[in-house]
Order: structure tokens, then sequence, then C-alpha cells
């Protein structure tokens, strides 16, 4: 039996804010597979700006995918549920009343995503090393609830009111010993994912399986590029036009370079930490905790 939506059922509490000059709401954000509408809670009186995640289906989409999509809403709250973090969107409730799904209802967070407001706000290599800093905290946090994030890039670290860096979006997340918590082995941005993903074996020795290639050492490397795209404001092989190429010079152990442009930008123990997070061995990249206490001493200067 499906495990039902978690969380509190604020089903007729919510309502979509309108788009100025359009009949229907216009989504904030778009993913591979949802849309981000903004909305109103009643919260006992009390009104709050929200953020509501909804899939895309259409009207005629058959009842199984509906219903494969409820089971990931499902998992999805399973993980977001109960946790608190500075550095993690909060999770309010659900929804069964704005469209085909149930959808899921967070803060919501006008300075957008990370790249988002980095290219709206001044920021400082100093500022930029702050943001990294929090996501690994938020990530310590995580994998310290046994929790893999398993889609961790810049479209999903939002800031919130006080400049502060949020890890967020769980559809892809993964509790670690709990069984129906695995998600599709080719999801997520190509560009921050691990070279296990695409590999027949494990450099070290070991077949890929794709019920345990989720897990904290694949978090670790997508860590390491979302610091390159703080940093540098480009994506992580930007010079490579599509995935399958990406992909080829992954095989080929291939990792950004150190070039001049590079080390102007990323302070070089940045560097020497964001090096050891995306060596080729997974049993040999640090911890989430140990990450954070490499950085602690870590200046701008």
């Amino acid at each position: 039996m499906a495990q039902p939506v978690q969380g509190r059922d604020l089903t007729g509490h919510v309502t979509l804010t309108p788009t100025e000059g359009s009949k229907i709401p216009v989504p904030l954000g778009r993913g591979a597979l949802t849309d981000i509408f903004s909305g109103i809670w009643n919260d006992n009186g009390q009104s709050r700006s929200v953020a509501i995640k909804n899939y895309r289906l259409a009207l005629n989409d058959p009842v199984e995918i509906v219903e494969a999509v409820n089971r990931r809403l499902a998992r999805e709250s399973n993980s977001w549920l109960g946790l608190h973090h500075p550095n993690v969107q909060q999770y309010y409730g659900h929804c069964s009343d704005l469209g085909l799904t149930i959808a899921l209802i967070s803060p919501h967070r006008p300075n957008g995503n990370i790249l988002e407001y980095m290219t709206t706000a001044s920021c400082s290599c100093g500022d930029r090393l702050k943001f990294v800093k929090e996501i690994a905290e938020g990530l310590k946090y995580l994998h310290s609830q046994k929790i893999v994030h398993a889609d961790l890039h810049c479209d999903n670290i939002l800031i919130d009111d006080q400049g502060c860096a949020l890890l967020a979006d769980f559809g892809r997340s993964k509790k670690i010993g709990v069984p129906g918590f695995s998600t599709t082995l080719f999801a997520g941005s190509t560009r921050h994912m691990a070279p296990e993903f695409f590999l027949k074996e494990i450099p070290g020795g070991g077949e890929v399986e794709q019920d345990t290639i989720f897990c904290m050492a694949t978090d670790i490397y997508a860590f390491a590029m979302v610091c390159f795209q703080v940093f540098m404001g480009e994506k992580p092989f930007s010079n490579l036009r599509n995935d399958y190429h990406v992909i080829t010079a992954l095989h080929d152990f291939c990792r950004p370079e150190a070039t001049p442009v590079v080390m102007e930008c990323i302070p070089r123990p940045v560097w020497d930490i964001m090096c050891r997070c995306w060596v080729e061995e997974p049993r040999q990249r640090p911890s989430a905790a140990e990450v954070v206490q490499l950085l602690a001493n870590v200046s701008a200067q």
C-alpha cells in the first residue's frame, strides 16, 4: 500500500495568487516535471505567502501516472517532514484542491534561487563563501538525518529574506535504510551528477547498483560542482555543449580545470576542498561533516 502524503493538510486554506495580465496563474519557476506557483495560506487568520509545488499533468493522463506521481509526492513529503534547520527550506504541508495531484506547500522565497539572487545582488567572494558554508551546513544536517538529497544543484538552493542559503526540492531524495525511498538512476542535473552514475563499475571495485548508487558521496560530488558554479557564475563544464559531451568527459575522468581565471575567483583552500569532493573513488570523498570542518577556517582573502 502506498504511503500517504505526510504533514499538515492545508486543503481549503491555500489559494493561488493571480498573475497580473493573465487569466490563469503563471508559474514562478519550472522544473523538469513540476511547476512552482505563488499563493496565500490563510493560517488561522494570518496570511502567509507560500510556494505551491505542482506536478505538470494533463487531464487525459492515465490514472497510473497520477498514482505514480502521488507516490513520489508521498516519498518527498516523508523526507521533508520533520526537517528543521536554518539552511533547509521549511515544509508547511500539502493541499489536494490545487491540481490533479497533491500540491506541496512551503514558504515563498522572493529572492529566488541562488543563481537568480547573485544576478541581482552584488555578491563578493566573501558572500559566495558564506553561501558555500551554509550549503555545506544544510547538507551535513540532511546526512545526519540519513537523507541523501540526490539532486543538489543551484536551482534547488534558495535564498531567504536574511540572505541565507536553503537546500530545497526533495523530490529525488532518499532515506538511507528505508525501503521505497529510491529514485530513478538518470535523473537530475547531469553536470552535477557523480561519474559513477554513468559507469558500469565503481572505481576501486564493485558494480554500480541502482538501489545503492544514490548515497552521501554522490551529494558530496554535487556539492563540489555547486561550489564551482557559485564562485564562477557558470555551470560546470560550460565549454561542453550538451549532456552527452559531459558524460563523455566524465568517462575520461575530466573535472573543471584550475585555470588562472578560475583561481582568481575561487579561494585556493576552497578549490582544494572541491578537489577532494570530486575524486573518482566515492569512498575517498569527505563526509559533509568533514567539509563543514574544512571550510570553517577558510576566509575570502
